[in-house]
């Protein structure tokens, strides 16, 4: 009769298959994917789609911090966490649309937004929103995690463009 914890290699794929690894000298699980797609919840899955939107149409092939800094600025729960923080969602919005230049794709005519590739900052930003919501016992990611993620990391673009309008991450909700 089996145990349940055995797969080919000998040890399964569980926390004590893993413990059993380890300790036995087996081989060790490589990193573990996560679709992080899967993790968020309907405001963030269109947070992430309408920054995916802007970048297309602003002939971006990536999707980058500031585009996701821009889709949370005309989005809620961000756009108001912003202004209750005392940035002005409007003028950051701006500075983004400027430093993008004029949209060169009307969104008729916009690559397809899952032609993009997630820059390294990006996925960063998504991977710590995941971290963040986490630590704080949410099963899902929410666009408050996403928005605090960006602040937290002032080496890229929209966490230049937060710390400079200081907005400090937070503890989201």
């Amino acid at each position: 009769m089996s145990s349940g914890f055995t797969s080919p290699e000998g040890y399964g794929s569980d926390p004590f298959g893993e413990f059993l690894a380890r300790f036995f000298g087996g081989p060790r699980p490589g990193p573990r994917q996560i679709d992080i797609g899967r993790l968020l919840s309907q405001p963030a899955r269109e947070l992430v789609r309408g920054a995916a939107q802007y970048a297309a149409e602003h002939g971006s092939r990536d999707l980058d911090t500031e585009h996701l800094l821009r889709a949370a600025l005309a989005t809620e729960p961000t756009r108001t966490l912003l202004s209750k923080a005392g940035a002005n969602p409007d003028s950051l919005a701006s500075q983004i649309d400027e430093r993008s230049g004029p949209a060169q794709h009307s969104p008729d005519d916009a690559p397809p937004p899952t032609a993009l590739s997630l820059t390294p900052a990006a996925k960063r930003a998504l991977l710590d929103a995941h971290d963040m919501a986490r630590a704080r016992g949410y099963g899902y990611i929410g666009p408050e995690h996403v928005l605090s993620a960006l602040a937290s990391n002032p080496d890229s673009a929209a966490g230049h463009i937060l710390n400079a309008a200081r907005f400090a991450p937070s503890s989201p909700p």
